[in-house]
């Protein structure tokens, strides 16, 4: 049983990761407002990993209006592919927080599904590996 206790937390732990991704996403806001933006420039970090490897994130700093209002913000980080200053890029925001915009993205939309698929495969590999859950054979 205690065999048990950390694939079950760690699923639940992600469930919860992907439901707060839902409810706080300019995405999938009721909100949530479609706007062109602009990047303008993109911020580099680098992150030393344990093995002593260097992970690089990138920032794209994005310029958009909504009505006679300017913004210019932080857009998330992206890693691995680094955005080119210039380029025109679709955003959502949220009414409420206009200056927490997100590029839309394939990443934006999947991450809340995919950390709730993680959680709920890793639940279901615990209880069938503790023979809770098992495949019905005839």
């Amino acid at each position: 049983m205690n065999r048990l206790l950390a694939p079950i937390a760690i699923g639940l732990m992600f469930i919860g990761f992907g439901i707060y991704d839902f409810i706080t996403s300019p995405v999938y806001s009721k909100n949530a407002l479609t706007l062109d933006g602009t990047i303008v420039s993109v911020e580099t970090t680098r992150a030393a990993g344990k093995s002593g490897v260097y992970l690089k994130n990138y920032t794209p700093v994005v310029e958009y209006s909504i009505g006679d209002t300017h913004f210019r913000n932080r857009a998330g980080s992206v890693p691995l592919i680094k955005p080119s200053s210039g380029k025109k890029v679709e955003i959502k925001v949220n009414r409420l927080k206009p200056d927490e915009p997100e590029i839309k993205s394939f990443y934006t939309y999947a991450l809340p599904w995919l950390l709730i698929l993680f959680g709920v495969v890793s639940i279901i590999l615990a209880l069938r590996y503790a023979g809770i859950l098992t495949a019905n054979r005839p």
